[in-house]
């Protein structure tokens, strides 16, 4: 009996296939043949030792294709298949090819190393059972608030990372500061008095050699004498006691001479030991924070575009949103009884969203004309009321800064107490504000009858104007006192009679937003241990009216992101004058998301109104960048407008903060190709470049707009097709069905 009557039809039509497919390197198919046509009781073993002997010659690129097809027809179990594929892999790479070879091995070794790194980041990851805990209990629309806020806790890390490498270890490593009484006389610039002992400049330091005579007369004498007097008002100033804890409340006192604030850094470039290398330390201090603005913007334009990217394909599944959510939402990955339940509780709630979102179609649909102009009305007088709201808001801020300027100083030498609650009397009512005027809004939004995802985004635009408008009018106060005349000249630019202006500016400015953050966070925290835990015990245990008026409390989410933003725009605008603010806020966010899940735990009930419209987070940094762009203007203008102090801070010798960087560009004219280099810099800083550039981004941007319009006609005249070709199926299928019934019919 031959040997192809014992085979089955399988094994034969297989053979076929790989004589056919290798017809052209028979070393292959016939180790293949070999392996097929073995019933061995060695198993795998036999079979690798028959495939391993087949492959010893080199294989081209386009033999081992043929052989992996091969290999993908074969009947036999999928551990025989991968074992073929692997001792294929192994065969020794033609000679043409082996540079391919390398390459496809480092590729594999690569994708590994990121998959493995990918594993580790995954296991790394911070809060991550927290997070899936609290998803399964109230969905995607809550834990969206607590990755929004673990984001902006590694945003405030990296904050911190630049100021802590480039400004704060520079200033303890350097002799950046100058101290009375630890300095000799040094005649090394031209021009310099011979300064007392006691008031010159460190042997360590290489001395400014150029200063600006504008600006106050900014002598190397007048520095070192304001720097002196500032350094021994704030030192005589600071006492024991229970003022020490009243200092780290305000920042002033012992913690205003600290590396906190920006009074602490002085201007120098100094040398580094052992090096001919210097370190400009104003620039580096300018460089720094400009670095942490443009930072922050790339991550937020990344991170939104990633969830305007998801949010599109989201978008377009609308037509199959219930099928995909039912047949293809499970991870079959689970295996965990507790993960399988939450999975199961956050399908449920993205259910309860849609419904909800199809239920307010239809229920605006069937709105009558009078309803709506009502409604309309209703909106109109909420808007006005709005208006009036936030006008009163910052009337109130306005003139509780300029109350704490005119009494701060009078109080600060008859009562330490009283200084304490004055000094804090603006950040107290913008607090204040920040709680009751949103609650308010929170009320209004509900006589405006708009969707969940409408009262989400419209409560938080209210809100953030309103935060921000705050700000600002704090600010705007603070630019006023600074400002202000008339200003001693020969007293270090202090003011006299009604101008309050501070010796030291900059350190003011960061005191004012230090007590804001400290103060918010106080706030925040103790409304949760003093209302939401005890409303919850009423609600629980009293079965009383009150308790049925007061209700379970609701997870708020626009007011407590609100509350995110409101601390992240206090820290970039804090930044340049407290260069540890972020490591402060950071602090700030770590405690803040296990109060908030604390709470969100014990205190919230789950939401009857689920949020969809914050899944992706999209809106919420949309938000956040735009607080971003306003805590800029700002920065911006004290860089290139408002005069340093004399008495402290890194610019003190110029006429302006942004002074350092020209005054860097000019000394590059004394090198070899420097003229060059200064030369494109004032190119590119020019109007001949920007207008250019402006148009030719203009152009580029309505050309992408085009584009865009016409893909987006496209796609909708592409699914009208497809509607019509869907409309023509079911047409034939009955006509089909109609002519099959008649049929038998007409036999009869």
């Amino acid at each position: 009996m031959s040997r192809a009557s014992i085979e089955d039809p399988d094994t034969l039509n297989v053979r076929r296939q790989l004589s056919s497919a290798s017809h052209r390197r028979r070393t292959g198919s016939s180790c293949l043949n070999r392996a097929l046509s073995m019933r061995s009781p060695g198993g795998l073993d036999a079979y690798d030792s028959v495939f391993e002997s087949g492959l010893e010659e080199p294989l081209s690129e386009e033999e081992q294709a043929e052989m992996r097809a091969a290999i993908r027809s074969l009947p036999v179990p999928l551990a025989m298949r991968r074992l073929f594929r692997n001792q294929l892999q192994r065969s020794p790479p033609h000679e043409g090819e082996k540079f391919d070879a390398w390459n496809l091995k480092s590729f594999k070794a690569m994708k590994k190393a990121s998959e493995l790194g990918r594993d580790i980041t995954a296991w790394l990851t911070m809060w991550s059972s927290a997070l899936k805990t609290i998803e399964g209990h109230f969905g995607t629309g809550v834990v969206s608030y607590f990755l929004f806020l673990r984001w902006l806790l590694l945003l405030n890390l990296l904050m911190f990372m630049l100021p802590a490498l480039f400004v704060i270890t520079p200033h303890w490593i350097l002799p950046t500061v100058f101290e009375p009484n630890e300095m000799v006389a040094s005649t090394a610039v031209t021009g310099m008095p011979l300064l007392p002992e006691t008031m010159a400049w460190s042997v360590r330091r290489t001395p400014p050699n150029n200063f600006s005579e504008g600006a106050g007369n900014r002598t190397l004498l007048k520095m070192e004498k304001c720097y002196d007097d500032y350094h021994r008002k704030v030192t005589y100033q600071t006492k024991g006691g229970i003022s020490l804890l009243q200092d780290f409340l305000q920042g002033t006192g012992w913690l205003e001479l600290t590396a906190l604030f920006a009074g602490r850094y002085i201007n120098s470039v100094d040398h580094i030991a052992g090096t001919k290398l210097r370190y400009n330390f104003p620039l580096a201090y300018v460089l720094t924070n400009v670095a942490c603005f443009v930072l922050c913007l790339l991550l937020m334009v990344r991170y939104t575009t990633a969830g305007v990217r998801e949010s599109l394909l989201v978008s377009e599944g609308k037509l199959h949103r219930y099928c995909n959510m039912v047949f293809a939402s499970w991870d079959f990955c689970i295996t965990d009884e507790r993960t399988a339940r939450l999975k199961h509780v956050s399908i449920v709630q993205e259910l309860k969203s849609d419904l909800a979102e199809e239920r307010r179609r239809a229920e605006i649909a069937s709105w009558t004309r009078s309803k709506k102009v009502g409604l309309f009305v209703v909106r109109l007088l909420v808007n006005l009321f709005v208006v009036a709201v936030v006008a009163g808001s910052l009337f109130a801020v306005y003139h509780a800064t300029k109350f704490s300027f005119q009494r701060q100083s009078q109080a600060q030498t008859t009562h330490k107490t009283l200084a304490l609650v004055i000094q804090f009397v603006p950040s107290m009512v913008i607090t204040g504000l920040n709680i009751i005027v949103p609650a308010l809004f929170s009320k209004l939004i509900r006589l405006e009858n708009y969707s969940v995802a409408h009262q989400v985004k419209l409560t938080l635009l209210r809100t953030v104007f309103l935060r921000f408008a705050s700000i600002f009018v704090l600010l705007l106060s603070l630019y006023k006192q600074i400002n202000c005349s008339p200003v001693k000249e020969d007293n270090c630019l202090e003011g006299t009679d009604d101008c309050k202006k501070p010796m030291c500016w900059e350190t003011a400015v960061g005191q004012q937003i230090y007590k804001l953050t400290m103060l918010d966070f106080i706030v925040g925290v103790t409304l949760v241990f003093v209302v939401e835990c005890p409303r919850k015990l009423i609600v629980t245990r009293c079965q009383c009216k009150l308790a049925k008026v007061i209700g379970p409390q609701e997870f708020n989410i626009p007011n407590r992101v609100l509350d995110l933003v409101y601390s992240q725009t206090l820290c970039w605008l804090g930044t340049f004058y407290c260069p540890l603010l972020p490591a402060i806020t950071l602090i700030k966010y770590f405690i803040i998301f296990y109060v908030q899940k604390f709470t969100l735990m014990n205190n919230s009930a789950p939401s009857q109104t689920p949020y969809r419209a914050s899944r992706s987070n999209t809106f919420f940094v949309i938000v956040l960048l735009l607080a971003l762009f306003l805590a800029v203007i700002p920065f911006s203008y004290a860089l290139v407008e408002i005069q340093p102090s004399l008495s402290c801070g890194p610019f003190q010798k110029f006429s302006f903060t942004w002074e350092v960087v020209p005054n860097l560009i000019k000394s590059w004219e004394k090198h070899p190709w420097g003229w060059y280099v200064v030369k494109a810099v004032d190119f590119l800083t020019s109007v001949a470049f920007g207008v250019p550039v402006v148009v030719v981004l203009a152009i580029s941007i309505y050309y992408y707009y085009s584009v865009v319009a016409a893909h987006t006609h496209m796609e909708k005249v592409l699914k009208d097709k497809l509607v019509l070709e869907g409309k023509d199926k079911q047409f034939l299928l009955a006509r089909i069905t109609e002519v099959a019934r008649q049929r038998p019919s007409s036999t009869a």
